[in-house]
C-alpha cells in the first residue's frame, strides 16, 4: 500500500513538473511570435505615420516679358496643375499655396476633378538681374511656390512624371536654354510653436517647389548699340594726333565729354550696379585712352613750347602702340564677359 502511495505521488510530481515546463515553454514560443509580429509591423505602422502625403505638380509655362532691370522684377504667365492620391489634398487652393518671390500674383478660378487641379497663374516675381556682364550676361528666373499650410512632415511637393513645357523657346530679346521643375525643403529656424508637429526639434520644414527658367540673350544687336558710340567717340579723338594742338585740344575735351554723357544715359536705362560691368569697363577704358593722349599732347607743348607741329610727327610710334593696345585690351574685355557669362 506504501509503495502505491509512492509511485501515485511521484506521478504526480512528474506531472506537475512536465505542466511547468510546458506552460513556459508556450509562454516562450508566444513571445517569439509576438514579437516578430511586432518587428513586421512597426515598420508598417511608422510608414503609416511619418510618411508625408504627396503630389505631383506640374508646370507650362505660356509666358514671360516685362523684364525690368531696374524694379529686379519680371513677369510670367504660366498653367499651375497637381495629381493627388486623393481629393482633399487640394494643394493649388489658395490657403495651401504661397509665391514666396512674388510681387503680384493673379489667379484663375481652379479647375478641379477627382484628385486633379489646375490654375493659371499671371504674376510679378523679383529677380536680381546681374547685368556684369551685358549683353553676354545669363540668368536663371525662378518661381518659388511653398506649402504653407502643413509642414513637410505632413505634406510634400514631387516634381510631375513628365519634363515640364513652355509655349515657345524665345521671349522678346532672350532665348530659353533650359526649364525644370524641381523639389526641395526649406528648414525655418524656429518651429512657430506648433503642437502638431511630429518631432520637436526647434525647427520646421516647408515643400518647396522651384520653377526654373534659364536664359541667355537671343542677339546681340544690343552690345552694338552700347559700345558703337564709345568705338565712334573713341576714333574720332586719334584724329588729335594730325591736329594742332589748340585745336585737338578741344577734340579730346569733346569726346570725353560724349562718352560721359554716354554712360549717364545708359545708367538710367540699366540702373546703377554696385560692381564694375562690362559697360563701365569699355567706357572707362575709352576715358583713359582719351585722357593719356590730352596729357601727352600737353606734355608736348610743354617741351617743344606752342609750336604748330602735329603731334603724329612727333609721337608716330607713340600713335600705333595706343589704338593697337586699345583694341587687343578691348578684346580681352570682351571675350572674358563671354566666358563669365
Amino acid at each position: 500500500m506504501f509503495i502505491i502511495k509512492v509511485r501515485f505521488l511521484q506521478k504526480k510530481i512528474n506531472f506537475a513538473v512536465w505542466y511547468f515546463f510546458a506552460c513556459r515553454f508556450r509562454i516562450i514560443l508566444i513571445s517569439i511570435v509576438s514579437l516578430l509580429l511586432l518587428s513586421q509591423t512597426s515598420p508598417a505602422i511608422a510608414e503609416t505615420t511619418n510618411t508625408p502625403k504627396t503630389c505631383q505638380m506640374g508646370a507650362y509655362l505660356m509666358s514671360l516679358h516685362d523684364f525690368n532691370l531696374q524694379e529686379n522684377s519680371f513677369d510670367a504667365d504660366l498653367w499651375l496643375w497637381s495629381v493627388c492620391p486623393s481629393a482633399d489634398l487640394e494643394p493649388l487652393k489658395e490657403k495651401n499655396i504661397d509665391f514666396i518671390n512674388a510681387k503680384e500674383v493673379k489667379r484663375s478660378e481652379l479647375q478641379t476633378k477627382d484628385n486633379w487641379s489646375l490654375v493659371k497663374i499671371k504674376g510679378t516675381f523679383r529677380h536680381n538681374w546681374n547685368v556684369d556682364n551685358l549683353p553676354f550676361d545669363r540668368h536663371e528666373l525662378q518661381i518659388i511656390i511653398e506649402h504653407s499650410s502643413e509642414a513637410v512632415s505632413y505634406f510634400k511637393y514631387e516634381p510631375y512624371k513628365e519634363k515640364p513645357k513652355r509655349d515657345k523657346d524665345t521671349f522678346e530679346d532672350w532665348k530659353i536654354t533650359d526649364f525644370t521643375v524641381t523639389e526641395d525643403n526649406k528648414e525655418y529656424k524656429t518651429n512657430f510653436a506648433d503642437p502638431n508637429l511630429l518631432e520637436d526639434t526647434g525647427t520646421v520644414g516647408y515643400s518647396r517647389l522651384y520653377i526654373s527658367i534659364k536664359l541667355e540673350r537671343n542677339s546681340l544687336i544690343s552690345f552694338f548699340k552700347i559700345t558703337a558710340p564709345v568705338y565712334i567717340t573713341y576714333a574720332i579723338s586719334l584724329l588729335a594726333y594730325v591736329l594742332k594742338p589748340s585745336s585737338a585740344a578741344s577734340l579730346l575735351a569733346g569726346t570725353l565729354f560724349t562718352i560721359v554723357v554716354n554712360r549717364r544715359v545708359l545708367e538710367s536705362f540699366l540702373g546703377t550696379a554696385e560692381s564694375l560691368t562690362l559697360v563701365d569697363t569699355i567706357h572707362i577704358t575709352a576715358m583713359i585712352y582719351i585722357l593719356v593722349t590730352a596729357v601727352l599732347i600737353i606734355y608736348s607743348n610743354l617741351q617743344h613750347g606752342y609750336e604748330e607741329v602735329l603731334p603724329i610727327y612727333r609721337y608716330r610710334r607713340i600713335f600705333r602702340i595706343t589704338w593697337i593696345s586699345y583694341v587687343v585690351v578691348n578684346m580681352v574685355i570682351i571675350v572674358t564677359a563671354v566666358i563669365a557669362g
